[in-house]
């Protein structure tokens, strides 16, 4: 199957010659964009989270609120957990560890930290130590949740990224989600080429994922 068809997920956005060339830390940075448009129009921005089964089954488990009038979201993108959090007193395990993106709101005390993959990465190489994250954020008085941005088409790798995912219990973001919540957006009107607009809208004809 050629990678340049357009397909039922995200992946072949991350694969195909004709789409914009850009790294994980490229789409975070566009993702983090899109969150940061939504705030300046004052508008509440939800996206919904799913579990996961091992055979790539997903289960809406809930929505997480990335932006709700009038509150604007502090956000972080690979940003150290002690300069994100200074009041906290992390233990030695946890220091130099950069979630992809945190998204805290001081006021309510409440934090999500958001693991991103694209490609060519599994999330098996962090998931304790972001789970310990997690822990002790709560055990310190916040509310704090971990997400994985994955596209449904996630390559899970030789140990099994979904079968992983399906015994931890752990929250899923889709990149199809993402994607069509950009649609009408000037993420999407101005930094993205004619083709890659095509399977954005494409991709939104395919939701909610089976």
């Amino acid at each position: 199957m050629s990678v340049d068809a357009p397909q039922d997920n995200a992946t072949w956005l991350f694969e195909s010659p004709t789409a914009p060339h850009r790294s994980e830390a490229e789409w975070t940075i566009w993702f983090m964009d899109l969150v940061a448009w939504w705030v300046a129009q004052s508008a509440p921005l939800k996206l919904p989270f799913y579990r996961v089964s091992a055979n790539g089954c997903f289960r809406k488990a809930g929505d997480l609120e990335l932006c709700r009038p009038p509150l604007r979201p502090d956000l972080k993108v690979d940003r150290w957990l002690e300069t994100v959090f200074p009041a906290e007193s992390w233990p030695l395990a946890l220091h130099n560890l950069r979630p992809d993106v945190i998204v805290r709101d001081e006021s309510t005390r409440r934090a999500s930290l958001i693991e991103v993959k694209t490609r060519g990465a599994s999330v098996r190489r962090n998931v304790d130590n972001y789970e310990s994250v997690v822990e002790f954020l709560v055990d310190n008085g916040w509310s704090a949740q971990l997400f994985y941005l994955l596209s449904a088409g996630h390559e899970d790798g030789p140990r099994g990224d979904w079968e992983l995912l399906e015994e931890r219990r752990s929250h899923i973001i889709l990149w199809e989600d993402v994607l069509a919540a950009a649609i009408g957006s000037d993420i999407h009107k101005i930094k993205t080429d004619l083709k890659y607009r095509d399977c954005l809208n494409y991709l939104i004809e395919k939701l909610p994922p089976a």
